[in-house]
């Protein structure tokens, strides 16, 4: 008779195990924050086809805006000299896939040489998004980039 004390306190302590994990399971599900990349997905679904169009655009261009330096304390980015004084509005948009409060928004705006240095000082370590949207020549210009700061 004692083996079978032992078999039922065995499958009575996997039966306690089980649904102990269970409740550390739902307790860990409802205690993370679960967040939208961006409030505004639908409006800005609804106007993908723009950019997908911006997309096709920097894809035909000879040249492009290049990531030319990624250190620990800033990112360069490049743009080709010819397009200096062509380019009318732009924007460099960070986004943290994890956390959408860290996301930063900077203008384009390049120096002489069409290099545009962004300090990382404030970001946080990990996976970042960067968006460059342009306007030039009339015609608006999309590119990303995934960038890792160390």
């Amino acid at each position: 008779m004692n083996w079978k004390n032992r078999y039922l306190w065995g499958i009575v302590g996997v039966i306690i195990l089980f649904l102990c994990f269970n409740v550390f399971l739902v307790t860990t599900s409802f205690s993370n924050d679960f967040h939208l990349v961006d409030e505004n997905y639908y409006e800005k679904e609804i106007g993908y086809q723009k950019k997908i169009e911006q997309i096709k655009r920097a894809n035909e261009l000879s040249y492009s805006i290049r990531l030319i330096d990624n250190q620990p304390e800033s990112v360069r980015f490049e743009i080709p000299k010819e397009w200096i004084n062509n380019i009318q509005t732009g924007s460099i948009d960070f986004y943290r896939p994890s956390d959408a409060e860290l996301d930063r928004n900077y203008p384009l705006s390049v120096d002489n040489s069409g290099v545009q240095t962004i300090s990382l000082t404030a970001f946080t370590h990990g996976k970042w998004k960067v968006a460059i949207e342009w306007t030039m020549d009339d015609l608006s210009y999309f590119e990303d980039f995934n960038l890792y700061i160390k």
